[in-house]
């Protein structure tokens, strides 16, 4: 059972522990105990929504940073390339300031069990 599903269950069952036929002896052993674990998920589950909260901001942050990088690389790639055009210099010149994107490389370029610094086969 997950948390969410659990805490209804033990609020019910405090009320049930609270209830005067219940013998005294069970609500001496067990009142306590179920009140701090249904605080203890209720703060747990408070806890996870703000975790989620705080992942959502922080993911929307990350989105942002990477519009304002890409928006600045697109503007010092067009002012690389005017001065190329200017000095008449070979296109690849531009590139020469922007490393390869390894990403494009595919996850597999080495095979499984291959050693650092085999010779792959193509």
């Amino acid at each position: 059972m997950a948390l969410q599903s659990q805490l209804p269950v033990m609020r019910t069952l405090a009320l049930r522990l609270a209830e005067p036929e219940v013998p005294q002896a069970l609500k001496k052993d067990h009142t306590k105990p179920l009140a701090r674990a249904i605080e203890g998920g209720g703060a747990a589950i408070e806890a996870r929504e703000a975790a989620f909260a705080d992942a959502g901001r922080t993911s929307a942050r990350i989105a942002s940073f990477r519009e304002d990088a890409n928006h600045v690389l697109l503007g010092i790639e067009g002012s690389l390339k005017q001065i190329a055009s200017k000095r008449k210099l070979k296109s690849d010149w531009v590139d020469l300031f922007f490393p390869p994107n390894d990403r494009a490389k595919t996850k597999s370029a080495k095979p499984e069990g291959a050693k650092p610094g085999e010779p792959q086969p193509e």
